[in-house]
């Protein structure tokens, strides 16, 4: 007997399960008959297999519906033991969820799911279901490591950002070193996190050799050793202590956060004059200007609030 494309979609269930299986059909025989669609099982590949292990003949009934990939899917990924990093790639190998699919409502039937209804589906968070697409488009053997539950989505979201910096960083070979240490979420995303951060301060201050020292640092289980945990606090220390002398030399619209500000007040300060121009030579409408002058008073009751939350910034100093 063949299996139905859409039976395969799910990773094969752990020998021990399997056996656990073949006991139960010994004992009580074949409860749930074995679903086909097409002349091929549908669902119940493991049940078939137990079956041939346990000697006893399989019953099966007909799948009569149209939607056989949603029914098959609905069944199995709850009650199967996946990860939800596993159930997210099931999805994407059906092809009912793809690296394009964004945050969004119910999709209509027939369509891709949204990353809404796929989160729902696979018992987690839409972040959870993004790095999945992500990780799975960037690498066919990131992929294959999610898809057998070797490697859960936080560590290979991680993987995906470190291989994307690791050219901007002049790292390359190192990061390819430090990805072939990496195992799974138990061991190795709370370093890599850490790692990611502290090189990025490194970039920020061009120092692309401090870089290539912290990915090369050994690490045990999810930390470093202590003598390279001793290492990384040493060098962030003096990261640390080189941004805030910069902070201090910095002229106050140098500061990033106070810079956004001011670009921001350029903005208003730009659109005003236009405004008024379109006004005087009767552009808009009089709903158009009835609308806008309610806008403007929404606009100017923020302002005023920044404004004095500028202030209360400014005492601090």
């Amino acid at each position: 007997m063949k299996f139905h494309k859409f039976a395969m979609y799910f990773p094969p269930m752990p020998e021990d399960q399997l056996q656990e299986l073949v006991e139960d059909i010994k004992a009580n025989g074949l409860i749930e008959p074995i679903t086909l669609f097409e002349g091929m099982i549908l669902d119940g590949v493991h049940r078939f297999k137990a079956c041939g292990i346990a000697k006893v003949k399989p019953e099966y009934v007909e799948w009569d519906d149209s939607d056989a990939l949603r029914w098959v899917m609905s069944k199995n990924l709850h009650r199967r033991h996946l990860s939800p990093t596993q159930k997210i790639m099931v999805l994407i190998d059906s092809g009912l969820l793809d690296a394009e699919t964004k945050t969004g409502p119910i999709s209509e039937p027939g369509k891709k799911l949204s990353q809404t209804e796929a989160a729902v589906q696979a018992g987690t968070s839409d972040a959870t279901v993004g790095r999945v697409q992500r990780a799975a488009a960037a690498d066919d053997d990131l992929a294959d490591k999610m898809r057998s539950g070797e490697l859960g989505a936080k560590l290979a979201g991680f993987i995906v950002q470190l291989r994307e910096r690791s050219t901007v960083w002049g790292a390359k070979k190192e990061v390819d070193g430090l990805v072939s240490r990496i195992n799974d979420d138990e061991v190795g995303s709370t370093i890599v996190e850490r790692i990611i951060g502290a090189c990025e301060v490194a970039y920020k201050h061009g120092d692309k050799g401090r870089i290539k020292e912290l990915i090369r640092l050994p690490y045990n289980r999810n930390t470093h050793t202590p003598e390279a945990e001793t290492k990384r606090q040493e060098i962030a220390k003096e990261l640390d202590t080189k941004e805030k002398t910069k902070r201090q030399t910095m002229r106050w619209e140098d500061v990033p956060e106070v810079a956004s500000i001011l670009r921001t007040f350029q903005n208003f300060r730009k659109a005003v004059p236009a405004f008024i121009k379109a006004l005087d030579v009767g552009k808009f409408s009089p709903e158009a200007k009835q609308f806008l002058g309610e806008k403007l008073g929404e606009l100017i009751t923020e302002v005023r609030g920044l404004l004095k939350d500028l202030e209360d910034l400014k005492g601090r100093l």
